[in-house]
């Protein structure tokens, strides 16, 4: 009896072993990483935000130009370019009382920093803001006489009459404010959206050259600067063509 009793606590010690040892084969931090691996695939964990970038080229009322865009955030992006706006138009209009021939330039260059906001992830409206600097922003006007006119009982030639020249300008930092339509960046090569805003320009100065017997109209520039000081609004539609990067 006492060997029997001897032979099942050897075998009961044997079998406890193996049984310990059953158990530490799979150590309990690997379970613990592995069912936390598990709990992160079927969770649906999603992927870090991935920076977009694109380059775009614009064309639009301030001109044309381009822009390299940067996603920050996931709803915000950066915008840094330039844009230029050659205007050349020998004959722009004409004066009912004063037979001449006025021509007008226009010559605006800019760099820009602009921001994209995206307040919601369905829609593709944009809030965009920023700053443009105005390297060149000048406007020309030139009225020279086309005729002869009469004052009076005195006949003056054209050469006589002299010329009138123009001039405006805004050079300087101005704040962009506006609304974008349409998403930032392409979904796959290439895609198109809107910019609708406006710039603040400073405030303008004003210049009058003039010859002949135009030269006394000089004197009113300071009349003209005061009557365009309000004239500080550019207003901006444009069309963006994005290539993804």
């Amino acid at each position: 009896m006492k060997h029997m009793i001897l032979v099942l606590l050897i075998g009961s010690s044997f079998i406890a072993k193996g049984q310990d040892i059953k158990d530490s084969a799979i150590p309990p931090l690997q379970a613990s990483q592995n069912q936390g691996t598990k709990t992160n695939i079927q969770g649906g964990v999603m992927p870090g935000f991935k920076h977009k970038t694109a380059f775009t080229v614009f064309a639009g009322t301030q001109g044309f130009g381009a822009d390299i865009r940067y996603g920050v955030l996931p709803k915000l992006s950066l915008r840094l370019g330039a844009g230029v706006t050659p205007v050349n138009a020998p004959n722009a209009f004409q004066l009912n009382d004063f037979n001449s021939a006025i021509g007008l330039k226009v010559n605006f260059t800019n760099a820009h920093l602009l921001a994209d906001f995206q307040p919601f992830h369905t829609s593709g409206l944009r809030l965009v803001f920023g700053a443009g600097y105005f390297i060149k922003a000048r406007t020309d006007a030139d009225i020279t006489p086309k005729q002869s006119e009469q004052y009076g009982n005195v006949t003056l030639t054209p050469d006589q009459l002299g010329n009138l020249k123009i001039s405006a300008s805004w050079q300087g930092i101005a704040p962009y404010l506006g609304l974008g339509l349409f998403r930032v960046f392409p979904r796959r090569i290439f895609n198109i959206n809107i910019d609708l805003g406006t710039y603040y320009l400073t405030a303008p100065k004003t210049t009058i050259i003039a010859t002949g017997a135009l030269q006394p109209n000089e004197q009113n520039n300071d009349q003209l600067q005061q009557n365009m000081s309000s004239y500080r609004w550019l207003p901006v539609l444009q069309f963006n063509f994005n290539f993804k990067l």
